[in-house]
């Protein structure tokens, strides 16, 4: 598993075609697995309360928040298809085959997980990013927020892990994170310690001497 930097997401996000770049920005700020993302539907965002709905692993469905950057993304994306959230543009207009529907160009189609694996793909190599693989983009949206809040049990509830053993396998901690971390618990034991009352000594005292 990996972690991908903010200039290596913009890297990625140049290179993808229309649609399979929204796919992509929604993986890696909601952490969803491939095909909890490609299972939304319509009926699945809720944009009264701000809620997701993901069906994915096992048939399992779960809840999380939406937020304002992803509830942007998808209100811009809702007249783009009757039933699937993400869609790619046609670039021709083909007969069907036994692998493939017809399609005609302009028209927006569900995307599929060969169609977004391989542009996801071409899309690292154009940016020179190597080793990089689609589900990591979950281990991204996980490490992100693990640092913006320090709070691994809202990471376990992002990624829908039932033991939050699995969910260390995601976040990542760097030696610079432990040592912001670090500089909040000088920054709070400060506070408590300007707040310490004036009679409770806060160094030691000197040793008394005899005359």
């Amino acid at each position: 598993m990996r972690e991908a930097s903010l200039d290596q997401e913009a890297a990625i996000f140049t290179s993808l075609k229309r649609g399979y770049d929204a796919a992509t920005f929604f993986a890696f700020r909601m952490g969803a697995r491939l095909e909890e993302l490609l299972n939304l539907d319509w009926p699945h965002v809720d944009f009264f309360n701000d809620r997701l709905t993901l069906d994915g692993k096992g048939d399992k469905k779960r809840t999380v928040p939406m937020p304002s950057d992803v509830r942007a993304l998808l209100w811009g994306l809702k007249d783009n298809h009757p039933v699937k959230v993400f869609t790619y543009v046609a670039a021709y207009t083909r007969r069907a085959t036994a692998n493939s529907p017809a399609t005609v160009r302009g028209r927006h189609y569900p995307l599929t997980a060969t169609g977004l694996q391989e542009a996801f793909g071409l899309a690292t190599a154009k940016a020179g990013i190597t080793a990089f693989r689609f589900h990591d983009t979950r281990d991204t949206a996980a490490s992100q927020l693990l640092r913006a809040t320090g709070n691994l049990r809202l990471v376990q509830k992002l990624l829908g892990h039932a033991k939050l053993t699995t969910t260390l396998k995601y976040a990542q901690v760097t030696d610079d994170d432990l040592a912001v971390a670090m500089e909040r618990t000088k920054a709070h034991r400060d506070e408590l310690v300007a707040k310490t009352p004036t009679e409770i000594p806060t160094e030691s005292p000197q040793k008394a001497t005899s005359d």
